[in-house]
């Protein structure tokens, strides 16, 4: 993750036109890019474990993106 936010912050100087406030949106879809299979963004990411992070906040986080995403609904 943080060479995504390196290379994210690198391509502001390559023509790279994402706002500001949209920079950490911008760092996670870097990332997910480059994962096997690449882009999916947030849903997948977390169904597919890449996210996976132990903290309250982050399983808070987790269970709110699966509740959006699960299959059933």
């Amino acid at each position: 993750m943080s060479f995504a936010r390196e290379a994210t912050a690198q391509a502001r100087n390559h023509a790279a036109t994402y706002l500001p406030k949209d920079e950490r949106k911008a760092v996670i879809h870097a990332w997910t890019a480059w994962l096997n299979p690449p882009g999916g963004g947030y849903g997948l990411a977390i169904k597919r474990g890449d996210l996976a992070h132990q903290s309250p906040a982050a399983m808070r986080l987790r269970s709110w993106f699966q509740r959006l995403f699960r299959e059933d609904a």
